[in-house]
Order: C-alpha cells, then structure tokens, then sequence
C-alpha cells in the first residue's frame, strides 16, 4: 500500500530500508505514549502514511536527521491517536481531558538518544570550546569562574561562550536535534 504512493524505484527502494529500519523504534515510541499495542501499530502506520507521502525529503537527510524525523512522526500520530481516544472517552464519560502517560522506558530512550547526539556534537569542537561547555554547564560556573579557572578576560570566555553554544545549537540541528537557550 505505501509503495503505492512513492513513486520511483530509488524511493521505494529508501522507503523500504526506513521501514525495515525503524518500524519496531517507531512502535515503541507509539506504545510508550498509548500503551496500547493495537492503537501503537496504528500510530505507526500513519506516521509510514506520512513518510512515503514526503519520501523524497529523505534523500538528503543524515541517518540521524532520518532516525529524529521517524521517531517523532510515530510521536505525533500517537499524541494525535491519543488525542482522539480522550476525545471519545470525553464524550462518553464526561471528564476532563487528560494529559498522555509517557513510558519511563521512552523518555530514558530519549534522553539517551539525546545525550549521544551532544557528546558527538561537541567533541567536534576545538578543546577550548569544549572546555567553556563543560565549566559552565557540567559544573555550573558562571563567565567570571571560568574566566578565573582559565586565566582568562571574562568578556573573551563570555564571547567564546556564545560561541560555542551558537556551534552546539548548528551542529545539533544538523543532527536533526532542536535544543534551546
């Protein structure tokens, strides 16, 4: 059936190997947000309804950038099928709408995903970067005891900061991660 919507050979053939390749990832995403495997399996086939319908998006994409789309189409359509399921359960019941039940097992998946991405992100950087990063957020100092630490002017490690963190936000979205201030 999703053959049907992609086109050519080479984008069936891409389809094909993003199926193979994280159709079990994408349910557990789903099923960690629906905990119903029945709902889950759908969820997935909307989010591989979705995919072959935008499969040539695909071609240009990193592993990474693939991995983080997928998975969060399988996200989407689960939120969305939950969304629905309250929706109805509303109807019925008359209560309030309430939020998804995330999976512990799911947001330490995330979390996991996540931290690798920046570990691979950073170690990219030149050692002096790397360094103001790890001051700063794995030990919580400020620009002024860094500066200190490093014998540096604190305006310098306050602009070598900016940096840096401008460097971790392009090199994260190039893997297909999103982070914030």
């Amino acid at each position: 059936m999703y053959l049907s919507l992609v086109e050519t050979a080479e984008e069936q053939s891409l389809f094909e190997q993003i199926y193979y390749t994280y159709r079990k990832r994408m349910f557990f995403v789903a099923n960690g947000i629906l905990n119903d495997k029945i709902l889950a399996e759908d969820a997935v086939q909307e989010a591989f309804l979705g995919i072959a319908k935008q499969i040539s998006l695909f071609r240009d994409m990193s592993d990474n950038q693939v991995k983080a789309y997928v998975l969060t189409a399988a996200k989407n359509a689960a939120i969305n099928i939950c969304k629905q399921e309250q929706r109805i359960h509303q109807h019925h019941t008359g209560i309030s709408e309430a939020a998804a039940v995330s999976d512990p097992a799911y947001e330490k998946q995330i979390y996991k995903e996540t931290l690798q991405t920046l570990i691979s992100v950073i170690s990219t950087f030149p050692a002096f970067q790397r360094d103001i990063l790890m001051l700063r957020y794995a030990n919580d100092m400020n620009c002024t005891q860094i500066a200190v630490a490093l014998g540096k002017n604190p305006a310098t490690v306050r602009k070598e900061l900016s940096r840096a963190r401008k460097a971790l936000r392009s090199g994260c979205k190039k893997e297909g991660l999103e982070i914030e201030d």
